[in-house]
């Protein structure tokens, strides 16, 4: 297991925090991305193989929707390029946020091929890298100069001076995802099997939560205990629940209150009221921009929510705006419907499903968060967010099958039972 973990974290540093690379060795940071890209695409391609393999007539929903997804964008995309009307890095970006990401929806079909020990180790390893990010976090807003944690990235401030840490992960707002979805797995983990790592990793994702001082991620964390303590059957759970949270609250209020935060939450500071009416005038633009500046040809696929190589971005926040911006209202709105019923679709599903709550529960946090948080930020848009969203989809969905393995067909059926010691139920 220990060389497992140890051969797992330079993987999860890289896919996490790339920057370290670029300080220790001096690389080309736009080579690594490229790389990164280059691997999340051949995992999207492996699991759609596996995927043409299987026979699960429950999942035709889902098919459908990725394969319209696939084609309309890329239809879109390749009629962009031809007319010059987006370069390389947007065409790569959008690529593969739109057409290629979301086949990581079968990543179940190849993950269940791994030990579980493996599956755990990568796990842990991926915990251990979080705890590096948070490392930077906590030196970002101490204001500790560490060559190895140097960023290009501008590190914005609240209004007491206090800087908002990006993990060296991405912006602000894409590292309090990052650690609401880091919670999201540890707190159900631990809820299953009382792991003291996951604990410790829950803990540190609400304090990076913090650190980024995000809203809409510190209100999501809150938000998965909430649910949890509505839905847990024990009421000695229940108890438990709504005390930790009252010493929470209790404990934490005056340091919020310090760090200003509380007056962030209430949108007290100018910063956050400066954020506040940039969103209202997304709102107040939707008539003016998709009914008459960009009804049918966008500013071109990846210029809204991709790199922003040629400063063509006027959509900071709302990941569905930009969908629309991007391609045009007509074909934008059909690409935002799609994926809003897909996360609808999983979130419902897993709802009603009798998979083990600890995963249930993740896909539906992140489900809901989805579909809420891309009205008011476009922290999934970044890519190594979106796919880790997908690849707990898709464990979620290969381990939904009423009947187990014998869903798929005989060889894949014939395989998994050959291996007992494969992760075919649930691998968190």
């Amino acid at each position: 297991m220990i060389r497992r973990i140890i051969l797992a974290f330079p993987i999860m540093i890289f896919v996490l925090i790339r920057q370290i690379y670029v300080n220790l060795f001096g690389v080309n940071k736009d080579i690594l991305s490229a790389l990164l890209v280059a691997s999340l695409t051949g995992l999207s391609v492996l699991a759609f193989s596996k995927r043409l393999r299987a026979q699960r007539s429950d999942l035709l929903l889902v098919d459908a929707i990725t394969l319209a997804q696939f084609f309309l964008a890329a239809i879109v995309i390749v009629g962009y390029m031809g007319a010059s009307l987006i370069h390389t890095a947007e065409v790569a970006s959008s690529l593969y946020y739109y057409c290629l990401a979301p086949f990581l929806i079968y990543s179940g079909y190849f993950l269940c091929r791994f030990r579980k020990t493996t599956l755990q180790a990568a796990l842990i390893a991926a915990g251990l890298a979080y705890l590096v990010t948070f490392w930077a976090a906590l030196y970002q807003v101490l204001e500790v100069n560490f060559w190895l944690f140097q960023s290009d990235w501008l590190l914005e401030r609240n209004f007491l001076g206090i800087g908002r840490a990006t993990g060296m992960y991405g912006t602000q707002i894409d590292y309090g995802c990052l650690s609401f979805m880091t919670f999201c797995v540890a707190y159900y983990i631990n809820i299953r099997r009382h792991n003291w790592f996951a604990k410790l990793i829950a803990l540190t994702a609400v304090l990076g939560a913090i650190s980024s001082m995000s809203r809409v991620w510190m209100a999501g964390i809150l938000g998965v205990f909430v649910i949890d303590f509505i839905f847990r059957q024990s009421w000695k759970h229940r108890v438990a629940i709504a005390l930790a949270i009252a010493v929470l609250t209790l404990v934490l209020h005056p340091i919020a209150s310090e760090l200003g935060i509380t007056s962030i939450v209430a949108s007290e500071d100018e910063d956050t009221q400066t954020s506040n009416y940039n969103r209202i005038e997304y709102f107040s633009q939707l008539q003016q921009w998709l009914l008459h500046d960009y009804p049918l040809v966008g500013t071109g696929p990846g210029t809204q929510n991709g790199p922003d190589t040629e400063g063509q971005k006027f959509v900071g926040d709302f990941l569905w705006l930009g969908y629309m911006v991007d391609f045009g209202a007509l074909t934008g709105v059909v690409l935002v419907l799609l994926r809003i019923v897909l996360l609808i679709y999983l979130a419902a599903r897993s709802y009603r499903s009798h998979v083990n709550p600890s995963l249930r529960w993740v896909t539906s946090a992140l489900c809901i968060s989805f579909i809420f948080a891309s009205i008011v930020d476009s922290a999934y848009a970044h890519p190594v967010t979106i796919s880790v969203f997908y690849i707990i989809a898709g464990v979620f969905l290969y381990c939904d099958q009423p009947n187990g393995p014998a869903r798929s067909d005989s060889r894949e059926s014939s395989r998994a039972l050959s291996r007992p010691s494969m992760a075919c139920h649930d691998p968190i």
